[in-house]
């Protein structure tokens, strides 16, 4: 963990992705979420949060299912989760009905898919485009994170 947290902490990069095998947002502590581990998923929520640390989204997997979600706090950067999950194996529709207070509106997908994160503009500008695809690259869904949106008191 301290090694995450020295990386994140010194990394200039203007999107900080941790690819991490279950949920680290979701809310709800089943399956392969961080919520199990209630004491460790909070450190790192809140060493993240103390140190200013922006731009940072968590890919994450194993769920069977696919979303977004967001942790947006007044005072702090939001911290993104890009679920992507699964593209071979069965897929769980009914992890819909699952309660993750974090979970973006209309981002859910209970379907073989996969995602693509399409990186463009300078420096100061720049953007992550995500996009979800089905199984036949149909696009279900995308949203844009632009860099001025992921700094320090941008939340609700």
């Amino acid at each position: 963990m301290q090694w995450l947290l020295d990386n994140l902490v010194s990394s200039q990069a203007t999107f900080k992705l941790v690819c991490i095998g279950g949920q680290v947002l979701n809310s709800l502590p089943v399956y392969e979420t961080f919520a199990t581990y209630a004491d460790e998923r909070k450190r790192l929520i809140d060493a993240i949060h103390a140190e200013g640390i922006s731009g940072v989204i968590f890919l994450t997997g194993d769920r069977h299912h696919s979303e977004l979600s967001l942790l947006d706090e007044p005072g702090f950067a939001p911290i993104y989760d890009l679920t992507t999950s699964p593209l071979t194996s069965s897929p769980n529709p009914k992890g819909s009905n699952e309660a993750n207070a974090l979970r973006v509106p209309g981002t859910f997908v209970g379907e073989r898919n996969f995602a693509l994160l399409d990186f463009s503009g300078t420096r100061a500008n720049r953007a992550v485009r995500i996009s979800l695809c089905n199984s036949n690259g149909v696009e279900l869904w995308a949203r844009t994170l632009n860099a001025a949106d992921l700094k320090k008191g941008k939340g609700k």
